[in-house]
């Protein structure tokens, strides 16, 4: 027992004799101490719709895995589990908007520590680290650090599952794996990514002998998660009758003119917005350029073939929808193959996880893009996208000491560059906060005035804000009793309040702000994020 101790503590001290690690813990608490002003606002977007107060109703009434233990309208048929974890945390450190906040920043500093450690195990310490470095400066990240929103979670998931199959244990897969298919729905598309890989290197890269009963069980063993997610669909059809919700199934678009819109919107946002155009532009010279394993004609082929592929898929060059459509998959299946999956023909090692992490940013990327909702989304490719153009960027070996500090470098500049110019909100930007302050000073004048039998005719989530108590804004414990969707039936409610926001300006906020029998009885600013309240003038 002695000697399990010893060497429990001999690998928590290796830990920190890691110069790396520390360096990680250090990022980690520089951001802790960064986002900690945000870990007292109440909750923003999706958090203020579903997540945030779901979550202390699971701290509230007690944790459970089962789609009934909520309403409907407080998990949408989202598998449980990042509501589940939620309710245990408010169970030990309390309900507060405080403490979910501190839940989700808790998750961010996991996700961090994961990437170091992930990156170093899979290829070296300064990859793990540089990888951490850039994706904490990302505003991506910073927007989700603190806010009580499942994608964070999907990606620590996403990232166990994917190394722990790397790695061959089994157990922590298929623990993982389960985790990450019920945090949500898209946790399918890592485990996709690991089936679609085994199956390619089953059937073009492995030589030895073909077993079909092994074979046979490795694939229910790498598909067992998916039918723990399947379990989750057949009670959704128990109770509600359908195994997705209808609403979420009409999003899916799959018209090819939207679609591909769509996947141009996801595939900038991913590769180029945010500043993160130094990462694409040094995996593309370093995977293809530097590549010596190919003759020099060849790679200027590719780099020619690849510039004409986007320039025909960002449609710079005009082809048929359908030739498009055939010619764009063939030359970025060769490319993959050629410059990603061949790399295990020379190191099993590497070329495992490079070919699927790279499997499965394609496929969530063209499935995002069928079902656009929000950018957070796209969270967890980003970590994995960085840390494939960090190991391509350090095998350009006669810079390699300098090489990787000095794209991570490039790269938080223009990350900060970013960031300084930015004036989106959303909860892929750390400009959510003025959101947030405005409306608690909107509704702190609701509140003063005793208004909470009034009506308020309010944006949809400004409306949320008011009704539910669980979102943190109201201070006393009363709720207004009589808030509606703003209309055009403006002149027959002489004491109604209209509430207009800029973040989600209303079509009748002009007609309402320039006529003369309405006037404005309170406005609140905060950077470029205002709210305005009107009344009839009679009515005052």
């Amino acid at each position: 027992m002695k000697l399990k101790s010893r060497i429990g503590i001999g690998k928590l001290s290796i830990l920190f004799t890691d110069i790396y690690f520390v360096f990680t813990l250090i990022v980690c608490l520089v951001l802790v101490v960064f986002k900690f002003q945000d870990m007292l606002l109440p909750y923003f977007s999706d958090e203020l719709w579903v997540y945030g107060p779901s979550v202390r109703k699971m701290g509230i009434y007690g944790p459970s895995m089962f789609p009934n233990s909520l309403a409907l309208e407080d998990h949408w048929g989202h598998p449980l589990m990042f509501f589940f974890l939620g309710g245990i945390w408010c169970l030990i450190f309390g309900v507060s908007i405080f403490s979910t906040h501190l839940f989700a920043s808790t998750l961010s500093v996991i996700l961090l520590i994961s990437i170091y450690i992930i990156g170093r195990n899979l290829f070296n310490k300064e990859v793990g680290f540089y990888t951490v470095l850039i994706f904490a400066t990302q505003s991506i990240f910073h927007g989700q650090f603190s806010l009580v929103l499942p994608e964070v979670m999907l990606t620590i998931f996403t990232l166990l599952t994917i190394y722990f199959h790397y790695k061959k244990k089994q157990v922590p897969y298929l623990l993982f794996g389960i985790c990450l298919v019920l945090t949500k729905e898209s946790g399918v598309f890592p485990i996709a990514a690991i089936i679609i890989w085994s199956f390619i290197k089953d059937f073009l890269y492995k030589e030895e002998k073909f077993y079909l009963k092994q074979t046979i069980k490795k694939y229910i063993i790498l598909s067992l998660p998916l039918l723990v997610l399947g379990f989750h669909f057949v009670l959704l059809k128990i109770i509600y009758g359908w195994f997705l919700m209808p609403i979420r199934v009409e999003a899916f678009e799959f018209n090819w003119e939207i679609y591909h819109e769509r996947i141009m919107h996801t595939m900038h946002y991913v590769f180029i917005g945010q500043g993160r155009r130094p990462i694409i532009i040094v995996l593309f010279i370093s995977a293809i350029l530097f590549n010596r394993k190919y003759p020099v004609w060849v790679r200027l082929l590719v780099i020619v073939t690849a510039f004409s592929m986007m320039k025909i898929f960002f449609k710079y060059w005009i082809l048929p929808d359908l030739l498009s459509m055939i010619v764009i998959p063939i030359l970025l299946i060769s490319l993959l193959k050629l410059f990603f999956w061949d790399i295990y023909k020379t190191n099993n090692k590497h070329g495992n996880i490079i070919s699927i992490f790279s499997i499965f940013i394609v496929i969530y990327i063209l499935f995002s893009s069928a079902q656009f909702d929000s950018l957070r989304y796209l969270l967890c490719v980003i970590p994995i996208y960085i840390m494939i153009g960090l190991y391509f960027v350090q095998k350009i070996s006669y810079v390699k000491k300098v090489i990787l500090p000095l794209v991570t470098v490039v790269s938080i500049c223009f990350s900060f560059y970013y960031m300084s110019s930015d004036s989106n909100f959303g909860d892929d930007t750390n400009n959510y906060s003025d959101v947030c302050k405005s409306r608690i000073e909107a509704i702190k004048f609701l509140e003063e005035d005793d208004n909470y039998s009034r009506t308020i005719k309010a944006p949809f989530l400004f409306r949320h804000a008011i009704e539910r108590p669980l979102a943190g804004y109201l201070e006393s414990n009363k709720v207004f009793t009589n808030v509606v969707p703003i209309d055009n039936r403006m002149h027959n409610c002489s004491s109604c309040f209209y509430v207009f926001e800029s973040i989600d300006l209303s079509e009748h906020y002009k007609s309402i702000a320039q006529s003369s029998i309405f006037e404005l009885i309170h406005r609140t600013e905060n950077n470029s994020i205002w709210i305005e309240i009107y009344s009839k003038k009679h009515a005052l």
